[in-house]
């Protein structure tokens, strides 16, 4: 490797430097990942059982304390539960593409690091570009995939939510 580094000269530099800023993005979004991990269906059954037994209080605070973002898209729904549901669907969804939009963070630096690193034009830098950006290009892919899930499970779980919050307000009536 040190030899490939010698051999590609300064160009070498840019796709170390690219490398690095690379292994620090992987890095970042799998403490994110790390960090809220949850198991959803469980979850998302407790919450669903409080909210019919009327316990909105409780599933807030739950969902306050729950690090993952469907838990901060319950808690804006319970923030709402008075409204009409179609105004708390819309909020909720608002606060679901937030959410994503947190999920999704750097993923498309680590996409233009993965496009560029190969792009340099000698065959040897062109082979140490590759070596960097194919590895990168399957951990985003990866990466990607894990937000992808937390995305339909905002979509999947809200919906459900939005209907037992309703069921539970017409309840209370």
């Amino acid at each position: 490797m040190e030899n490939l580094i010698v051999k590609g000269g300064w160009v070498m530099a840019p796709i170390l430097l690219g490398s690095i800023v690379a292994l620090t993005l992987v890095l970042e979004r799998l403490l994110f990942l790390f960090r809220i991990r949850l198991d959803v269906p469980k979850f998302s059954s407790g919450i669903f059982s409080l909210i019919k037994r009327g316990n909105l209080k409780e599933a807030e605070e739950i969902c306050q304390t729950t690090r993952h973002p469907l838990a901060a898209v319950f808690r804006t729904g319970l923030e709402h539960a008075g409204e009409e549901a179609s105004e708390i669907e819309r909020i909720m969804e608002r606060e679901g593409n937030r959410q994503v939009q947190k999920a999704e963070r750097n993923l498309n630096y680590l996409v233009v690091i993965i496009g560029v690193e190969p792009l340099y034009q000698a065959m040897i830098t062109t082979a140490a570009g590759l070596a960097i950006a194919i590895p990168y290009f399957v951990i985003y892919n990866i990466l990607l995939g894990k937000v992808n899930t937390i995305t339909q499970d905002l979509n999947h779980y809200s919906d459900e939510f939005v209907g037992i919050l309703k069921k539970a307000g017409q309840r209370a009536r």
